[in-house]
């Protein structure tokens, strides 16, 4: 079962009262490794044993993190040169994926020859691969990125399986094209499909999956193709501490629609890229209220935590919330009396840096 949220209270209250988060300190992040201990064996059970987990680093790249998540057995997923470096720094190489969309030649000479995971967007990437292994035999396990092209999500901002996607090559327009790569490439030995990081229910997930499994069954080299990178994007309900979908939820629908995974002696090698699912509510952030106000009859909070680190809440707050709660400053005791319609500011100066707006605190 997906962990309860009922440490976070107890934790504000050792922040506070025990002087964790000292009065000197403005805010901090609080992380559980219990509940991320506890969603791990969840992400586990749910796929093939054989499967490697990666975690997306872009969802919390703090370094004690990543080592605790090493200890738990993941691997980690990088989308940029910068968390691609940083990875390589907590977890060995063939543990690590590399999956920016637009890698440099010397980002792509600095993966090539480490026992990685390289996912490829795009035919031209596909082609300087193929010059730099005619120059040095590569050693990074290679693969192409194919678009689904099943359609948007919730989200169409954070969808990547649509038909106009900037990521991949769609299997609908070029499956022809995609083929033919794999039949001249043989260094070519893994598919990559990932159709969005968020707003995208499991059934989506699934069919995009299933899609591109029996595309490869059917009409790629017969055994070449070894590991299959689902990409990660099990949606989080950021509006409740409920945990929902649960990785058991997605693993079961996926070995319903696609059971030859889970077979012993399947060919393919799962390999997920999972981030928020796993980090997102196994940790809050902690503020001290600096100051309140009224402006034109709204109650403002001022304190510190705002765009800087909750970027999508305060730039998309149609589609991101984020729980608040309140909590006495001396006691750590949870306010739930006297409530009023709040907007609660963070520190950057624009006027859309607020956590949250006319919320009931």
């Amino acid at each position: 079962m997906p962990p309860s949220a009922a440490w976070i209270p107890q934790a504000v209250r050792e922040c506070v009262t025990r002087g964790i988060v000292p009065k000197s300190t403005t805010h901090a992040m609080v992380l559980s490794a219990d509940a991320t201990r506890t969603i791990a064996s969840e992400l586990f059970a749910a796929f093939p044993p054989t499967a490697l987990h990666t975690f997306a680093a872009k969802a919390n790249p703090l370094f004690g993190y990543l080592q605790l998540l090493k200890g738990l057995g993941f691997g980690c997923e990088t989308a940029s040169i910068g968390e691609f470096e940083m990875a390589n720094r907590v977890f060995a190489a063939d543990k690590v994926v590399f999956d920016s969309p637009v890698k440099t030649v010397e980002e792509l000479k600095r993966a090539l020859y480490l026992p990685c995971y390289l996912n490829l967007d795009n035919f031209q990437e596909l082609d300087r691969v193929a010059a730099l292994h005619a120059e040095k035999p590569i050693v990074a396990t290679i693969g192409l990125r194919v678009n689904p092209q099943v359609g948007f999500g919730s989200i169409g901002a954070l969808s990547t399986g649509n038909a106009t996607s900037k990521f991949g090559v769609g299997l609908d327009d070029c499956e022809a094209e995609i083929v033919d790569a794999y039949k001249r490439h043989s260094f070519l030995t893994m598919v990559h499909v990932h159709t969005g990081s968020q707003g995208i229910g499991i059934p989506l997930m699934t069919k995009s999956i299933a899609k591109v499994v029996d595309f490869v069954r059917a009409k790629l080299p017969a055994s070449q193709v070894r590991t299959l990178d689902i990409g990660g994007g099990l949606p989080v309900n950021f509006a409740s501490d409920e945990w929902t979908p649960t990785f058991a939820e997605y693993g079961a629908s996926l070995r319903e629609a696609v059971p030859s995974l889970w077979d012993d002696s399947s060919d393919l090698r799962v390999v997920t890229e999972f981030g928020r699912a796993i980090a997102a509510k196994a940790g809050f952030f902690i503020s001290r209220v600096e100051y309140t106000k009224t402006n034109g009859g709204r109650y403002i909070v001022q304190q510190h935590v705002g765009a800087d680190v909750l970027i999508r809440q305060c730039w998309a707050p149609q589609e991101w919330t984020v729980r608040i709660g309140v909590f006495n400053g001396e006691t750590a005791e949870e306010r739930v009396d006297d409530v009023v319609v709040t907007d609660v500011a963070g520190p950057c100066c624009f006027g859309s840096d607020l956590a949250a707006r006319e919320r009931p605190l």
